[in-house]
């Protein structure tokens, strides 16, 4: 196998024990980047974007249990407990936070949670990885490293988030809110399906808005990334089993790039 200069590079460090696993390569080579959700930003334009507008939320003291009413059956009768507009409050708009969170299951016993608010280390290019992949199998086939289990972290699983613009990703792609009316003789009533199942009159009642309107960018988790490296991820390198040999693999790809680029050189 014919290395290049970074893919010698990468070989000196495992041989030197800096680089161990994929998360120490991401971080010895500085090939991930750190992003966040900014909730300031949101919130800037969550604000912009709702300058005027006025929303309504149910007092405490309303009670939505069903009243009971009785008819000349004698059988009796539930009916809803429809607010009026004095059972509401004004109320300004907020961000819920659904959707910022994600849990990786490893198993029955292990999960980790990742929140989208906190930061995630995103890996710059999954080509990286691969690479790192292909001389990890290759020193492997060798026999030139031992690999051994280690304990997972929840950096482990980080190589697998990517941050791209929200319109490519599988919320972006399919998301869309649900919403039904029930006309009434009193006026129009609205169920929205994903927050309430009230019966509410014709106000602005929906004053928690979703932050993901209010973002450019958002997190998706790669799973078919993680199959790709699910048999090196419980993996690390323990020891070098032949250190001298690790090296000289190094310094014979060096000195043949060295020879090669001699033979071009101009007389």
């Amino acid at each position: 196998m014919k290395f290049n200069k970074h893919q010698q590079l990468i070989i000196k460090k495992i041989a030197s024990g800096e680089i161990t696993d994929i998360s120490t390569y991401l971080k010895v080579f500085d090939l991930s980047t750190y992003r966040k959700l900014d909730e300031n930003d949101i919130l800037n334009r969550l604000n912009e974007s709702e300058k005027g507008n006025c929303y309504k939320r149910l007092k405490k003291t309303f009670r939505e249990s069903n009243q009971l009413l009785c008819n000349n059956d004698l059988f009796p009768q539930f009916v809803p407990n429809i607010p009026k507009l004095e059972d509401f409050e004004d109320v300004e708009p907020t961000i819920a936070k659904n959707g910022s969170k994600y849990t990786v299951v490893v198993d029955n016993s292990t999960k980790y949670e990742y929140d989208f608010f906190d930061g995630i280390n995103i890996n710059n290019s999954f080509s990286d990885i691969k690479e790192f992949l292909t001389i990890w199998q290759f020193l492997k086939l060798e026999g030139l490293v031992l690999e051994v289990d280690k304990q997972l972290s929840k950096s482990d699983f980080e190589p697998f988030f990517e941050y791209k613009p929200i319109n490519e990703t599988t919320y972006g792609k399919t998301h869309k809110k649900i919403a039904i009316t029930y006309p009434t003789p009193d006026g129009l009533y609205k169920v929205d399906i994903n927050e309430s199942k009230s019966l509410y009159p014709n106000v602005k009642t929906d004053y928690v808005k979703d932050f993901r309107n209010y973002i450019d960018y958002y997190f998706e988790y790669n799973k078919a990334n993680e199959l790709i490296c699910s048999q090196f991820i419980c993996n690390r390198y323990m020891e070098i089993l032949n250190l001298m040999h690790l090296s000289r693999i190094s310094l014979r790809q060096e000195n043949k790039s060295t020879s090669s680029g001699r033979l071009f050189q101009p007389t």
